[in-house]
């Protein structure tokens, strides 16, 4: 069976996420389903996820053209940070 890598999987749900009013809520699907997945791709971001998911949903639930901005920029922290724990976790592993 041909499955995405944990990265890429992460990697896709995040592009989708970054457009949140394209489809029925999708960002809020989006997020939610990253939250739930987290803990079976990447234990490390459980924690991190668990405090900074939430806050997206809540930036979502009022969302204007201003905060579809900072909700933006939060999507790219966090794919920032996903990617930076990713590679510094495969790193430490393979040393």
């Amino acid at each position: 069976m041909n499955l995405p890598k944990p990265a890429e999987m992460v990697a896709r749900l995040f592009v989708l996420a970054g457009h949140p009013h394209n489809g029925r809520d999708r960002g809020e699907h989006m997020l939610t389903t990253m939250r739930a997945l987290c803990p079976n791709l990447k234990e490390d971001l459980v924690e991190l996820w668990d405090m900074i998911i939430p806050k997206l949903l809540s930036y979502l639930q009022g969302m204007c053209v201003f905060v579809c901005v900072i909700f933006k920029v939060c999507m790219c922290v966090c794919l920032f940070l996903y990617v930076y724990v990713f590679i510094f976790c495969t790193c430490v592993h393979m040393c």
